[in-house]
């Protein structure tokens, strides 16, 4: 069976997003075979879409890779921002 999913991950900033995508691209290494990604910065947002053959517990756990790095991201971000 082949899917797709397309996440839209929006930001209040630029800069928020831009320091985001970059946290995540080393992330898009190492992949399975059966699964492409594909991941685009647009201003505030970010676009990732999955596409796989693999099974669907492992597009599953890619989308939630993805958002977990995101979101201790985002978290590394805020603390920074902190001190």
């Amino acid at each position: 069976m082949k899917a797709e999913i397309l996440l839209t991950l929006d930001f209040p900033s630029e800069k928020l997003s831009q320091s985001t995508y970059s946290a995540l691209v080393p992330d898009n290494v190492g992949i399975p075979e059966c699964m492409k990604l594909d991941s685009k910065i647009l201003k505030k947002s970010i676009r990732v879409r999955i596409i796989s053959d693999c099974p669907e517990d492992t597009l599953i756990s890619t989308a939630e890779d993805i958002l977990k790095s995101c979101e201790l991201s985002l978290r590394t971000v805020a603390s920074l921002g902190d001190s």
